[in-house]
């Protein structure tokens, strides 16, 4: 037994093409033969009995084959049993495996396994391998190849085919030919022979010539009878005894895309070289390569140089480059090499032969290679001397227009100060005694004297408005209003000035028209104010009449035709088109006659056009004339707004714990705003100038600072800054208010910038002062209460001031028309007593529907009467209406006093128009 155990043994190792490899039951590996050694890399010793077989293969192939048996013979086999299941009923398998190295690389193995067997009992596994790795290696190349050959065959765009040159036909063609031609490859194996009749003789020659490689362009017929341009690369594939080719291997490639567009690139070129002809431009190459310039075109004609009279190389150019543009049209071509610009243009000056200036627009492609660098530049320089020349005249007017604007400004500003500063001391005196209970005498002259003042304010406002808005810096505010109450204040505004000239003033508005709009108020007044004064103005009798009408309904907006109509002295055709300009009036007597200072209508036109509009007029002499523009504004999200009080008529309370520091060089001005001042019970400190104020803030602190703006040696903004810049936080905090003569705009700015909280114009209404105070001294609560019982005074007064209705309007529409008055009044009265029956069911209900519904059919009535009570009594009820709070006996209580007082109201109004109206007889 142990000869033939060592016969096997020695039979083993002698085999050094195969891996034998004994195993006992437990896995340990008890024989490893030299095939074993030489295929894995061990020796002998390192393994037997050491190392299980498991060791040698990939514990995922394993598990995979587990799964794989398990799944075929239903039942689960464990990672270790995988190897030897099969014997159970065979007596031995072959499978592939990837086994492991000593060196940690890997083989390909055909592994038979088999059981051993000692007087029939299960002694071990003997296992057999062959390295296949070199095989596999081979079939999987060879796959590979095939299928890249395949890849070539069907994917590539070219045509690839075998041509032999002994039978004068292609061997060989892909399935490209039929893509590009329309033909079936059947079709070229039939005619491949007679296809090549119209081959050219020089393409045969080439093919029969001892070449290696061949290259040239045909065509074929596609079978839609268009032709089809291939270019093709032949190389030798065989050869006869001579040397001679016998066969070409070929890729055509389809060129007709690029045969026709270098058949269009042709004719572009030569369209190109002609435009460039007549265009006189001067077209230069720069090759970055080889440092070289040419120039094509234009450089004779219009410089006047031959071609070689220029520089050949780029650095040369400086010669004929103006110096002060040299660097940058170096810099510009040179810095094309780090960036990725694809052109460039710029401007610059060449000289010309006979040494003078000229200005060229410089245009330049450039073209790149493959990796993206500059290969070449070409450019084209188009002469622009006559149109700079005429832009450095216009650049010359544009700095002397911005100098003599700068100086204008700088006028306007001295001017106003100079002027506003003692017209501040007039109109401030004018208010002090109006309120010290002046002699009933007295009344009129100060009247007279407060009107012919802020008539001289209107007038310098005019000048200021015109040079803002000539500087383009008017702005449009967007803010709620109710143009109704809007239209009313105006045409009060007008009516002492009216009922002196004994002129009647009618509104008439649209009732179509949203009771709450969205726009600029101020700028809107402006311009009616304007119209209106002038309207009123150049009528000696008759009326003014002003109409809104609603001539668009969109989603957002609305837009109103406004038109201002009077009886005065008319306008001459003529003249029409002057009236607009700055400080022209239609007469040359007008400003003697009339007053003004021409800039109103000059203004209202550009707050126009400003605002997307246009006025226009119809006038005859002596016949009125009529002033009319459209507005768009848009829709508010608000049914009514709370009407806003002027606290002018108020008596302010007294403030307290408050010290000024009246920083103001002007002793008129200092008397006047002291009085004001010691009035609310201000503490007033005065400085003199700057050098005075910073004196005096050091020495004491101050609530707040009134800072004049214009001082001589140091003015308001230098003084400002000063105190910013100390140290202490005092300095910093205390609130700086601007008292300046000046309304410009960059007044404020230049104010703010300088470190000032706020800013009042001169003259000053007293109470904007003692409000901008108020605003800024919150060190205190007492401030914030002040303001708030100036609110609700000024709310009470606006309640005690309202007219409980005027029946003038209906009297006017009906002066003429007893039938019609009669009409009217009763639909008045009726539209009414509708509001005031449903007026307390519909807030009980809280319909707001039904509520706004009745409000909407008595709109026009109340508008007509004026009857601003009930309108402030339907905001109210409004009010209530759109409280979120359930209703509670307090709502029911308030509710009912609101109906009581609109009750008594609507029957006050219906009896006064049945006392007037209904109770005469009507024929």
């Amino acid at each position: 037994m142990e000869s033939t155990s060592h016969l096997l043994q020695t039979i083993c190792n002698a085999t050094i093409e195969v891996a034998l490899v004994t195993v006992d039951l437990q896995g340990y590996v008890t024989f490893f033969g030299k095939g074993a050694e030489r295929m894995l890399g061990y020796q002998a010793k390192e393994v037997e009995k050491q190392v299980k077989a498991w060791h040698f293969y990939i514990p995922e192939q394993v598990e995979a084959f587990a799964k794989e048996l398990s799944e075929q013979y239903q039942i689960s086999i464990s990672f270790t049993e995988a190897m030897v299941y099969p014997l159970r009923l065979l007596e031995s398998y072959t499978h592939e495996w990837t086994l492991k190295r000593k060196d940690g690389s890997t083989l390909q193995a055909n592994v038979a396994i088999s059981a051993l067997y000692q007087n029939q009992n299960l002694i071990g596994f003997l296992a057999i391998g062959v390295d296949i790795t070199e095989q596999k290696d081979t079939e999987k190349e060879l796959n590979r190849i095939k299928h890249f050959n395949e890849a070539i065959r069907s994917s590539t765009p070219d045509i690839l085919y075998l041509y032999d040159n002994t039978k004068s036909q292609y061997l060989f063609l892909n399935q490209q030919i039929t893509e590009l031609t329309g033909y079936e490859l059947a079709y070229w194996e039939k005619t491949g022979q007679n296809s090549l009749k119209n081959t050219p003789k020089k393409l045969k020659q080439m093919r029969q010539k001892n070449s290696e490689r061949i290259e040239f362009e045909f065509s074929l017929k596609h079978k839609n009878g268009k032709t089809v341009w291939l270019e093709s690369r032949e190389v030798v594939f065989n050869k006869d005894e001579n040397n001679l080719p016998l066969q070409w291997l070929g890729v055509a490639k389809n060129i007709t895309e690029k045969r026709q567009a270098q058949k269009k690139l042709k004719e572009n070129e030569e369209i190109y070289r002609l435009a460039l002809k007549a265009s006189n431009d001067a077209v230069w190459v720069y090759d970055t390569k080889k440092d070289t310039l040419s120039y094509p075109e234009g450089w004779n004609t219009i410089l006047g140089y031959d071609e070689k009279e220029l520089p050949q190389q780029f650095e040369k150019l400086q010669e004929i480059i103006h110096p002060d543009d040299w660097e940058n049209y170096r810099n510009t071509l040179q810095e094309v090499r780090i960036n990725q610009k694809q052109d460039l243009k710029f401007t610059t000056r060449f000289k010309h032969k006979h040494q003078h200036w000229m200005y060229f627009l410089v245009r330049a492609i450039i073209q790149r290679n493959n990796k993206g660098e500059v290969v070449r530049v070409i450019g084209a320089n188009t002469d622009i001397t006559e149109i700079k020349n005429k832009e450095l005249i216009l650049e010359k007017a544009r700095v002397k227009a911005e100098k003599a604007s700068q100086t204008k400004s700088q006028f306007l500003s001295m001017m106003t100060h100079e002027i506003r500063t003692p017209l501040n001391a007039v109109i401030g005196i004018t208010h002090l005694l109006l309120e010290e209970n002046p002699a009933p005498a007295q009344i009129e002259n100060l009247n007279t004297l407060k009107f012919s003042a802020e008539n001289l304010l209107v007038i310098i406002n005019d000048i200021l408005d015109f040079s803002k808005i000539e500087q383009g810096k008017i702005e449009f505010e967007e803010l709620d209003f109710d143009l109704y109450s809007l239209m009313q204040n105006i045409k009060q505004t007008h009516e002492t000035q009216a009922q002196a000239k004994n002129i009647q003033i009618k509104l008439m508005l649209d009732s179509d028209i949203p009771n709450v709009l969205v726009g600029d108020t101020v700028r809107l007044s402006q311009i009616l104010n304007n119209l209106i004064g002038n309207a009123i103005k150049f009528t000696t009798e008759g009326i003014v009449k002003i109409e809104v009408t609603r001539i668009a309904n969109l989603d957002e907006e609305v837009v109103l035709h406004f038109n201002i109509a009077d009886t005065g002295i008319g306008i001459p055709e003529d003249k029409i088109n002057t009236i607009f300009e700055s400080f022209t009036q239609a007469y040359s007597d007008t400003t003697r006659r009339f007053g003004g200072t021409g800039l109103g209508l000059a203004i209202t036109k550009r707050l126009l056009e400003l605002q997307n509009s246009t006025i226009g007029v119809k006038s005859k002499p002596d016949q009125g004339s009529s002033f009319y523009f459209n507005l768009s504004f848009k829709k508010s999200n608000l049914q009514t707004i709370q009407p806003t009080n002027n606290t002018s008529y108020l008596k302010l309370p007294r403030i307290q714990n408050i010290k000024v520091l009246l920083v103001e060089d002007n002793e008129i001005n200092r008397l006047l705003t002291k009085k004001f001042l010691d009035k609310w019970g201000v503490e007033v400190d005065f400085a003199y100038d700057g050098f005075n104020a910073l004196e005096k803030i050091q020495s004491q602190q101050y609530t707040i600072v009134l800072m004049d703006l214009q001082m001589p040696d140091m003015d308001g903004y230098q003084t400002t800054q000063l105190i910013r810049e100390m140290h202490e936080p005092y300095f910093k905090k205390v609130p700086i208010i601007a008292i300046t003569a000046s309304a410009m705009n960059e007044v404020a700015e230049k104010a703010h910038q300088a470190g000032m909280n706020d800013y009042i114009a001169k003259p000053f209404n007293p109470q904007d002062l003692y409000v901008k105070i108020l605003k800024h001294t919150q060190q205190d609560i007492l401030p914030q209460k002040i303001i708030n019982n100036i609110e609700k005074d000024a709310q009470a007064q606006f309640n005690d001031t309202l007219q409980p209705y005027n029946l003038s309007e209906i009297e006017e529409m009906t002066a003429f028309n007893a039938t019609f008055r009669t009409e009217l009044s009763t639909l008045c009265i009726k539209n009414l007593q509708e509001l005031s029956q449903n007026f307390e069911k519909n807030l009980l209900n809280k319909d707001h529907k039904a509520f706004h519904f009745s409000v909407h059919k008595a709109k026009a009535a109340i508008k007509m009467l004026e009857a601003n009570q009930i309108q402030q009594l339907i905001e109210e009820a409004s009010q209530t209406l759109n409280d979120p709070t359930p209703k509670t006996e307090e709502y029911e209580t308030s509710i009912k006093k609101l109906n009581h007082s609109m009750k008594n109201k609507v029957e006050e109004i219906v009896k006064a128009i049945q006392e007037k109206f209904l109770s005469l007889t009507t024929y």
